[in-house]
């Protein structure tokens, strides 16, 4: 299956390529005052508000990756650089399952 990674600081995430709905480059996000740990902050996309997840990026986010949740929203992932690489399911392990689905992260040796 095709992947788009993301470096979100020590973490590679691979999010499966049929649920990006855009990658951005620098995306503006707002700090959310007293937001969960796991929250980045929000930004616009299309008119609507996107809420992007911190996973393990502590910096700024250089690129921004849109992806489509399973009830027809869109969430972010920030991360400092994204690529694209073909792995098998076995390779990973869910990121957050029952939060965001379809992100997943090579499994460790």
């Amino acid at each position: 299956m095709e992947y788009i990674t993301a470096q979100a600081g020590k973490k590679m995430l691979c999010i499966e390529k049929e649920r990006v709905e855009a990658i951005l480059m620098k995306p503006e996000i707002w700090r959310v005052p007293d937001a969960s740990e796991e929250i980045l902050g929000i930004a616009v996309y299309n008119g609507k508000l996107v809420v992007y997840y911190r996973f393990d990026c502590k910096q700024e986010a250089l690129c921004g990756i849109l992806v489509r949740d399973d009830g027809g929203g869109v969430y972010g992932i920030a991360a400092a650089a994204v690529g694209e690489e073909g792995l098998s399911r076995e390779e990973l392990e869910p990121v957050m399952a029952g939060t965001v689905n379809g992100i997943w992260e090579k499994k460790s040796d």
